[in-house]
C-alpha cells in the first residue's frame, strides 16, 4: 500500500491490529510497518516468531528479510531500548533534553514540555516538576 495515500498509514495499522492483536503486549509490540517480537528464551522467540510469520503470511503480508533484524538483545524501538530487562530511556533522546536550548516563549516552551513528557514514565513526579512550567503555557 503506498503510504503517500492520506489514509494509507491508518489503515496499515488496522490491518496489522486484525493481524495480530491477539498477541499485542503477549510476545508482540507494532506501529505501522514496525513490528517487534520479544521473548524471554531462545525457544519461546523461535515460537513466537513462527506465531507472527504464519500470521503475516495468513493476511498476505510479506516481509523484506533485509528489513528484519533477527535475535537482537537490545534494539532502539519508537524512541525507547528494548532489552531482556525491560524498557529505558534512549540516551540520546535523554542527551537532546539536556542540551535544549532555554525557551524563549510560550510556543518553545510547550515544545519543549511535549519532547520531555515523551519520557515521563520514567521520571517519578514528573507532574509536579513540570507544573509550574505548564501554568505558563496557560
Amino acid at each position: 500500500m503506498p503510504f503517500g495515500l492520506c489514509n494509507a498509514p491508518g489503515t496499515f495499522q488496522r490491518l496489522m491490529q486484525a493481524c495480530l492483536s491477539d498477541q499485542f503486549f503477549q510476545c508482540v509490540l507494532c506501529y505501522l510497518d514496525d513490528i517487534l517480537v520479544y521473548s524471554k528464551s531462545f525457544e519461546e522467540h523461535l515460537t513466537n516468531l513462527s506465531l507472527v510469520f504464519d500470521r503475516l503470511r495468513k493476511f498476505g503480508l510479506k516481509i523484506k528479510p533485509s528489513k528484519c533484524e533477527l535475535f537482537k538483545p537490545e534494539v532502539k524501538y519508537l524512541g525507547h531500548i528494548v532489552t531482556r530487562d525491560g524498557v529505558m530511556t534512549d540516551p540520546g533522546k535523554v542527551d537532546a533534553v539536556k542540551k535544549w536550548p532555554t525557551p524563549k516563549d510560550v510556543k518553545e516552551l510547550r515544545s519543549y514540555l511535549g519532547f520531555c513528557s515523551f519520557y515521563r514514565r520514567f521520571v517519578p513526579g514528573f507532574s509536579k516538576i513540570a507544573g509550574p512550567c505548564l501554568l505558563l503555557t496557560v
